[in-house]
């Protein structure tokens, strides 16, 4: 169900961005790639994630991110279950005062396979990256979905949005692969990224605008009320909880 793009979000949506007729479009890209066409991961070779975004390279950064040998972080997806409903969250990186230069991702989390019981619990993150060898003009990068520790790297807040069904989050997936970046201007940031990717949702029926609002105000805030990282894991837990409980027959 397609709806009109939310124009009155509190932060900039930028329309180069985004894929032609993202709103309304089938996302799946039209073949698998070939190697030479996504970035080399810092993990063996057969967990290599394939690029499943139909944008150019150059709308991710990625031809940046080549010439500049960048490597995709480390995606721990094959040792993680994706299944059943899931809360979204919106999770802000308290590492700066100034609430527009923080750090936004969206995330669920995952608990391990049977296989790899003992492993840690972890997040589905979906976010933009800062390349790291390029240290006088570092850029932003699309690196795509991927899964990564549950252990917060310092201070957040997380808002947790609403729950979404395994198909609705694969969805979202596609719609993240699908919005790209722009070459350093001074004003883009993650933030962006990320309201793009939510208004798109929004459009497409993923989510309600009412909700998404109400967390990108909040997000934006000089003192955020969001679940602090130190309490986030077992309150995700608990939620994971109530919605298993809330299906069972």
């Amino acid at each position: 169900m397609s709806r009109p793009f939310p124009t009155s979000f509190p932060l900039i949506v930028y329309p180069e961005t985004l894929l032609k007729d993202i709103t309304t479009r089938p996302l799946l890209p039209r073949a698998l790639p070939t190697e030479n066409e996504r970035l080399p991961e810092n993990i063996h070779p057969e967990y290599i994630s394939p690029y499943l975004s139909l944008l150019p390279q150059e709308q991710m950064n990625i031809d940046l991110a080549k010439r500049d040998d960048e490597y995709r972080p480390a995606d721990n997806h094959h040792m993680h279950n994706d299944t059943g409903d899931r809360m979204l969250y919106l999770a802000t990186h308290l590492d700066t005062p100034v609430p527009r230069h923080r750090h936004w991702a969206l995330q669920w989390r995952l608990e391990p396979k049977k296989i790899f019981a003992s492993t840690n619990p972890a997040l589905r993150v979906l976010e933009t990256a800062t390349s790291t060898n390029n240290y006088e003009a570092p850029f932003l990068i699309n690196i795509g979905p991927r899964t990564t520790s549950a252990t917060p790297s310092g201070r957040q807040a997380v808002f947790p949005i609403t729950v979404l069904t395994l198909e609705q989050r694969q969805e979202l997936e596609q719609i993240a692969w699908n919005v790209g970046v722009v070459r350093p201007d001074g004003e883009f940031n993650c933030q962006n990224w990320a309201a793009a990717v939510l208004g798109v949702a929004i459009a497409r029926g993923i989510l309600e605008e009412d909700l998404v609002m109400r967390t990108l105000s909040e997000a934006l805030k000089d003192e955020p009320s969001g679940l602090s990282s130190s309490i986030f894991r077992p309150v995700m837990k608990i939620l994971t909880l109530r919605i298993l409980f809330s299906i069972l027959p």
